[in-house]
């Protein structure tokens, strides 16, 4: 039980890592398509999870057995453990320098979905609605950057400019 509390409370983390590497390894377009795919799903889990309410399995009365391994006190978000794992590693096996790192990245995602069902904090439904949330959120942003013109548009209204991506430079 304690790598699944573990692998479920580094995974804000290892996002944070992933974002690092990915800047610095990946082309530029992969690594905005990650990370606003990355932003468009929490976006619309929380858009979600106002709309419908349902309690992750911990949750629940003490008289179906579940317990709550690891809060005092129930999260006011709704997580999306598997959906950004499964975004990392797609992400990380198309695109990853590091064999060592493509292989980690097959296994997360399985280590993800086993320790939010083993801690109790998801039904296994949550992980296939995080799954469609994931797959709405990448197709979200193909619809976005179709509209890229449009954002330059306002920039140039606002008497502003967008921010220049300089490949190898930061800044």
């Amino acid at each position: 039980m304690d790598a699944f509390k573990l692998l479920y409370t580094t995974h804000t983390p290892l996002i944070a890592a992933f974002l690092v590497y990915a800047y610095t390894f990946f082309p530029h377009a992969h690594f905005t398509a990650a990370r606003r795919s990355l932003m468009l799903a929490n976006l619309l889990a929380c858009a979600l999870s106002l709309l419908w309410r349902c309690a992750p399995p911990r949750l629940m009365p003490p008289v179906t057995g579940f317990v709550d391994v690891l809060h005092d006190h129930p999260p006011t978000l709704p997580n999306l453990h598997l959906a950004n794992a499964l975004l990392l590693s797609t992400t990380t096996l198309l695109y990853a320098h590091h064999t060592w790192l493509r292989i980690l990245a097959l296994l997360y995602p399985a280590g993800i979905a086993l320790s939010v069902i083993a801690t109790a904090n998801n039904w296994v439904l949550d992980g296939a609605s995080q799954v469609l949330i994931l797959l709405l959120a990448v197709y979200s942003n193909r619809v976005l950057l179709a509209l890229q013109p449009l954002e330059g548009w306002v920039f140039w209204a606002c008497r502003t400019e967008r921010p220049q991506f300089h490949e190898g430079k930061i800044g």
